[in-house]
């Protein structure tokens, strides 16, 4: 996909392309109610692809798309735009259980799921995997809320991933009016962060990476900047304010 094009996740609705050429391609539905600046226009690439969570796009301009429930055919997503009209018309299906994040990286699709994140083997080109699954890091506290495991690779191939905290603000008693939040929160050893992990290795557990960051409730999102290597984060801050 050229460098000049966006693909944005529109929940169940569908993935949009952000183009900065304002000339649509003839016969694709416009997008009236979305605004975007001048120069750009909005297209849909592709409809109905389930609840889409975060996008990955390999560098053949291939599209993946992480489900955060499966369909009844998989939870990643192929995409392919392959007569270069604007909109997907290949699509593909694999894996079994949804989740949050996904990235390619040197012939692997890595992909999270509540509480593990794994790879499988796939060629730059290929909408399909090569072969099965194999765990990156598993071991995270398992709990009801918080679950996305966003992530993403620094220069070196290391590995950054939330850890979401499983209460609102460390309160003694969970999301109870009143309640005060505990002294040395005792959540943020495992949770509430994001955990950097070694370069090129699999099977390993939360415990073999380091915290990296911490304070941070529930970063749903992740991200490298590739200019200065440093890593940003869209937190899920506390919610709940007008009951507590």
């Amino acid at each position: 996909m050229p460098a000049s094009k966006l693909v944005v996740s529109l929940g169940v609705l569908g993935v949009l392309l952000v183009s900065t050429h304002s000339t649509r391609a003839e016969g694709l539905p416009a997008l009236p109610e979305l605004r975007v600046p001048g120069g750009f226009s909005v297209e849909l690439f592709h409809e109905g692809v389930g609840r889409a969570r975060h996008l990955e796009v390999t560098p053949a301009g291939d599209l993946f798309v992480r489900l955060r429930e499966p369909s009844s055919d998989g939870a990643i997503v192929g995409l392919r735009d392959a007569d270069g009209d604007g909109r997907a018309e290949i699509e593909t299906r694999f894996g079994e259980e949804g989740g949050t994040a996904i990235r390619w990286r040197e012939g692997y699709l890595y992909y999270s799921t509540a509480f593990t994140l794994l790879r499988v083997p796939l060629a730059d080109g290929e909408l399909q995997p090569s072969g099965e699954s194999e765990v990156v890091v598993a071991g995270f506290p398992e709990q009801r809320g918080h679950l996305a495991k966003s992530f993403d690779f620094d220069s070196a191939g290391r590995i950054y991933v939330n850890s979401g905290a499983p209460s609102n603000a460390c309160q003694k008693k969970k999301r109870t009016r009143g309640s005060p939040g505990m002294a040395d929160c005792p959540q943020l050893e495992r949770q509430g962060g994001v955990w950097r992990f070694p370069a090129a290795r699999t099977g390993l557990a939360q415990g073999d990476g380091e915290r990296f960051a911490t304070g941070l409730r529930n970063s749903v999102a992740l991200a490298r900047n590739p200019a200065d290597d440093t890593i940003h984060v869209v937190m899920h801050g506390r919610d709940q304010l007008k009951k507590l």
